[in-house]
């Protein structure tokens, strides 16, 4: 005897199918979302580490012999007119 089985696919079978098409669908946007981030979290990243060395060198500066106050007396060459 030949069996025929019908065409039609059990709920939890078609529900995998339903996830599956969702995935894939799905996929190039959560990558994008992924890679996207990433590369604004590293611009973030820049940015804060030239804003530190900035600060840095200003306050280097700002304790050097070149600073605010060798320039308000005129001992740096730079600044006198």
């Amino acid at each position: 005897m030949l069996l025929i089985q019908s065409a039609a696919h059990a709920p939890g079978e078609q529900l995998g199918y339903i996830l599956m098409f969702v995935l894939m669908a799905a996929t190039p946007y959560i990558l994008l979302a992924v890679v996207g981030g990433g590369i604004f979290r590293a611009i973030r990243r820049q940015r804060q580490r030239e804003v530190e060395d900035a600060l840095r060198e200003q306050q280097a500066w700002e304790l050097s012999d070149r600073g605010p106050a060798a320039a308000s007396r005129g001992e740096d060459a730079e600044w006198s007119t």
